[in-house]
């Protein structure tokens, strides 16, 4: 796909009428152009060994072949073929969109539920314009890494200006490397006072099952997590994640009391945010919240770590990874008026997308830029005083 082409989208649905809607919402998005319709997943494999295609749209639930087969098999065939799920809004779907994601699917939208065909067609309308936006970037990032300057040149870390000549930092590495970046300081975390705080999207589900599978069974702390996600996914999210890294990982919920070695995820469609206790129990717990979306995100990470800010008084690891926009950026800035606050950003190679990382990097608010697979070593050095080799 060149800079200038047309996104070349195919799509597979059992039913006529989201066939029809889909058709008409790759319509309406110019820089795309739709290439094949496919009634199953066994005729989507067809389409994908007959048409050169850049993005695949899957029904999680078709006849003869579902979504899950049919998405490995277009990536045994076409490995550079994206390919987002489109799944009904029930817990079943929800649990098979999640091993999608799991496998390797860039992205799943909900189907939406309204009374009108023209609704449902602009709502996945734009939803769709986002993801061909998101495969745009991708790809200029892609020529830019591979072209022989990006190879060879070495590039500071944007915002780290001044940081670097500090005897006390490490030198700068180039932003997106694996090697780590500028630490401005050390936070002495307390197992008792301490508390961790992830911002993630697109990609997310990937990232936090191989962050989780790396973490020590005890941190000693909570954990809060806001994967942008809707309803239903993320309470499928919490058990596809504790089943598969033996952690304790559960969707919050309103009014619970925080616990050390939890993992909570914030619930799909509402915010989260603590609330420091006053009574006999003390502690802190977690209240949801259906406020207006914030940075059109709902849940957002500006939101739970602008709540973690004004409320805990502790030491705080907050963490970036993978995702879209810059949802997270205001609420590490808030943070970080904090000395007490450590930041993490997942490193560009390593991200599905380099949005919410980006962000955070280039306004110098990232200690370290780590790739995933080292991140959870430096949570138990940090958190736990734990050198992990």
């Amino acid at each position: 796909m060149n800079a200038g082409q047309k996104v070349r989208v195919a799509l597979a649905d059992d039913t006529a009428l989201y066939r029809k809607i889909l058709s008409m919402a790759v319509e309406k998005i110019p820089s795309a152009e739709l290439v094949g319709v496919a009634v199953d997943g066994v005729a989507a494999v067809e389409v994908v060994k007959n048409k050169s295609v850049d993005l695949f749209l899957l029904d999680v639930c078709m006849p003869r072949m579902d979504g899950v087969e049919a998405l490995r098999k277009i990536h045994e065939l076409s490995p550079s073929t994206a390919v987002v799920m489109f799944s009904g809004v029930t817990s079943a779907d929800a649990e098979t969109t999640v091993e999608a994601l799991e496998i390797g699917a860039l992205e799943f939208i909900p189907k939406p539920k309204t009374n009108s065909l023209d609704e449902s067609m602009s709502l996945l309308a734009q939803e769709l314009n986002r993801v061909v936006r998101l495969l745009k970037i991708r790809q200029i990032h892609k020529r830019i890494s591979a072209s022989p300057s990006a190879r060879t040149t070495e590039r500071p870390a944007p915002g780290a200006a001044g940081v670097a000549s500090s005897a006390a930092s490490r030198p700068v590495a180039s932003v997106g490397t694996g090697r780590v970046g500028v630490v401005r300081r050390f936070v002495n975390f307390d197992a008792h006072r301490s508390l961790i705080v992830i911002g993630v999207s697109t990609g997310g589900p990937n990232a936090l099952n191989q962050l989780m599978c790396m973490l020590p069974k005890r941190l000693g702390c909570p954990v809060l997590i806001v994967q942008h996600m809707p309803p239903f996914f993320t309470a499928s999210l919490a058990s596809f994640l504790s089943k598969k890294s033996g952690l304790d990982v559960v969707e919050a919920t309103h009014g619970e009391l925080m616990q050390a070695d939890r993992i909570y995820i914030a619930p799909g469609g509402k915010h989260m945010e603590i609330r420091k206790r006053t009574d006999a129990m003390g502690g802190y717990e977690i209240t949801t919240n259906e406020a207006a979306p914030v940075n059109s995100c709902r849940p957002s990470v500006d939101v739970l770590f602008q709540s973690v800010a004004s409320e805990f008084s502790g030491s705080i690891l907050s963490i970036i990874l993978t995702g879209m926009g810059e949802d997270g950026c205001q609420g590490v800035t808030t943070l970080r008026r904090s000395p007490s606050t450590y930041t993490i950003a997942q490193n560009e190679e390593s991200c599905v997308v380099y949005g919410m990382p980006r962000a955070i990097v280039e306004r110098g608010l990232a200690d370290e830029v780590l790739p995933l697979d080292q991140i959870a070593g430096r949570i138990s050095e940090l958190v736990l005083k734990r050198k992990v080799s």
